[in-house]
């Protein structure tokens, strides 16, 4: 019989080298890397746009009454330590903000999405939020160039609006007491240049200065002549196309990523 699995608390993380990102999750320490300038230009620019208004210019001027932290540490149980993006308190809740972790839950939560988190960002943390009653999520796709905005309801997450970088400026809960210009939030797109346009929308790049990014969170530069990269699929290709070339649905994309005769960028 197997020994029952020792479950993670905070101080396992001081084990881990000082500059190592992690998180606690359901007992299990979950190391971060280092955010790529895709994830930290939204990242910085959301603390901007939001900071300043409600946290830095509290009682001078702007709407206040915040805390607006990035990545800080909180204990929401004891095997359960997270580190957001972004994370908002009001300040009558977190009268002393200085502790680490932070042992409350914020009033919302901020994840940008990078191939290694998206699938806990949307699934074990969405579910975690909800559960401690966290009741706005924001979740930041810097591919797709786009803030879902989640708001919590009877316990239950609620569409409360997605804003892309077509939107100049969009006023989002809980912060839409101002405009924030979701338009400057992202990096300039980047193109694929000299483009075969056949009568029937197929896409033949003949020339790409546009990345594609693998599983392993590895840039490259896509040579659509080439073999394909190990375990980048057509799927991945298409959120690339799309991203690139503003194609009108993912399936158009996907479509688009098949005819290229390889099974990946």
């Amino acid at each position: 019989m197997e020994p029952a699995r020792k479950l993670a608390v905070y101080d396992d993380l001081f084990t881990l080298p000082t500059d190592q990102r992690a998180e606690i999750l359901g007992g299990e320490i979950v190391t971060m890397p280092a955010p790529r300038p895709r994830h930290s230009k939204p990242q910085g620019a959301i603390r901007s746009f939001v900071g300043r208004p409600f946290d830095d210019d509290d009682g001078a001027g702007g709407p206040g009454g915040w805390w607006i932290f990035l990545e800080v540490d909180i204990r929401l149980e004891r095997h359960e330590i997270v580190r957001p993006d972004l994370c908002g308190f009001r300040r009558e809740r977190l009268a002393q903000p200085d502790q680490r972790p932070i042992e409350i839950a914020p009033d919302w939560v901020c994840e940008v999405l990078s191939p290694s988190t998206a699938k806990r960002d949307r699934g074990d943390k969405r579910r975690l939020y909800a559960r401690h009653n966290i009741k706005h999520y924001w979740i930041v796709d810097p591919v797709a160039r786009l803030i879902e905005a989640l708001a919590l309801r009877d316990g239950e997450w609620v569409d409360a609006g997605v804003y892309d970088d077509e939107d100049e400026s969009a006023r989002i809960p809980p912060f839409d007491a101002v405009e924030i210009p979701v338009s400057r939030l992202f990096l300039p797109r980047r193109r694929l240049t000299r483009l075969q346009r056949h009568s029937l929308g197929t896409l033949v790049p003949t020339r790409a200065d546009r990345t594609c990014v693998s599983p392993d969170d590895r840039e490259v530069v896509p040579d659509f002549t080439s073999a394909a990269i190990p375990g980048h699929t057509a799927e991945a290709c298409a959120a690339c196309c799309l991203a690139a070339l503003s194609l009108p649905d993912f399936a158009t994309a996907l479509s688009a990523a098949q005819q290229l005769s390889i099974d990946a960028c």
